[in-house]
């Protein structure tokens, strides 16, 4: 009895089945293609869940992408790669025109809807692997979603066919006719994008892959996370629901709240909850420092985009605006213009 419960290691189990097999006369095409007991297998031979899962992540990391899948640099992002597990790697795809089709109904007026569409663009063309643990979409962090909805614009237009032309014109005398100072496309090797302040920087935690304060004010040491998607899902359910049903939420606490959990799959109404309880006995000089530091992370692309006149050297922004609205990123701003021409 105790040899029958004793744990098998993979190559006895193999051996096992290789010997019941040839007793019975079996083929072994299969144990020959492939020498890896199959899930069935492994199940019989009382492998755990654990052990399943690692071997699916194994393979998954191993697999090549799917047609129609492209790499896209890690480091190539607003963020650099600065706060992902060391060795993330980042797919993406060109949208269908059933995912255009639902990004169409986008509610250009509703915050919660551009996000929510948005979202969707990241669930469907997006792929993240991290190296040690299966990852996904609602991993990508909030600040760098701009840079990656162009780039799988880039592939769903990959023949230019649906430019974003935004004109730019200077306010000084050199152009007061009118005249155009340039057209601008949109896209990312044009954007201007923010960068974190080297102050804050100095706290930046390589191991954690956050920022780390430490001072005595504070007490415990300060982790200040950058908002992944996971996160600004969750607390903006969190706070749709509040509003349904008419309870009370703290509006301080929502502002920082997403830079104060480092994994959306721990989170819950109940971590909400005590998180923001415990921040009511947090000191003036904590809840300034946590608000300061929140401020400071920006690092994604800017709203307003900044050139030179070509006429008289003055510098001149422009709003950065979309033709035809957002929706105009996955839909042809004028469809017409192009059937007249």
């Amino acid at each position: 009895m105790d040899n029958e419960n004793k744990k098998l290691t993979d190559e006895e189990a193999i051996r096992i089945l290789r010997e019941k097999e040839a007793a019975s006369n079996m083929q072994f095409d299969d144990v020959k293609k492939d020498p890896t007991p199959s899930t069935e297998e492994v199940v019989s031979l009382g492998k755990s869940e654990g052990w399943k899962a690692s071997q699916e992540f194994e393979q998954e990391m191993k697999a090549p992408l799917e047609i129609g899948w492209k790499p896209f640099p890690v480091a190539n992002l607003p963020s650099e790669g600065r706060f992902y597990t060391e060795g993330t790697t980042i797919a993406i795809k060109a949208a269908t025109v059933e995912e255009i089709r639902h990004f169409s109904t986008i509610d250009e007026n509703d915050p919660l809807d551009l996000d929510d569409k948005l979202n969707m663009v990241m669930s469907k063309c997006l792929q993240i692997k991290f190296p040690d643990r299966h990852a996904s979409w609602k991993d990508l962090k909030e600040e760098d979603r701009f840079c990656l909805v162009f780039a799988i614009r880039d592939l769903t237009f990959k023949n230019g066919e649906n430019k974003l032309m935004l004109t730019m014109r200077c306010g000084n005398t050199c152009s007061g006719d009118g005249t155009y100072l340039e057209k601008i496309e949109l896209k990312n090797d044009n954007f201007d994008y923010y960068k974190i302040d080297p102050k804050l920087m100095r706290f930046y935690s390589a191991d954690e892959r956050c920022f780390v304060i430490l001072n005595e004010k504070l007490g415990a040491p300060l982790k200040i996370y950058v908002p992944s998607l996971g996160v600004t899902t969750f607390i903006k359910n969190y706070m749709r629901e509040r509003i349904r049903k008419g309870e009370f939420y703290d509006k301080t606490f929502l502002k920082v709240a997403p830079f104060l959990f480092a994994d959306w799959r721990n989170l819950s109404d109940a971590l909400y909850k005590k998180v923001e309880m415990d921040s009511y006995g947090w000191s003036p000089f904590k809840l300034s420092s946590i608000i300061q530091v929140t401020e400071m992370i920006r690092f994604g692309v800017k709203t307003k985009l900044t050139r030179t006149c070509n006429k008289c050297g003055a510098e001149v922004s422009t709003n950065l605006t979309f033709p035809g609205g957002i929706r105009s990123l996955f839909l042809y701003s004028s469809p017409l213009d192009d059937l007249l021409s």
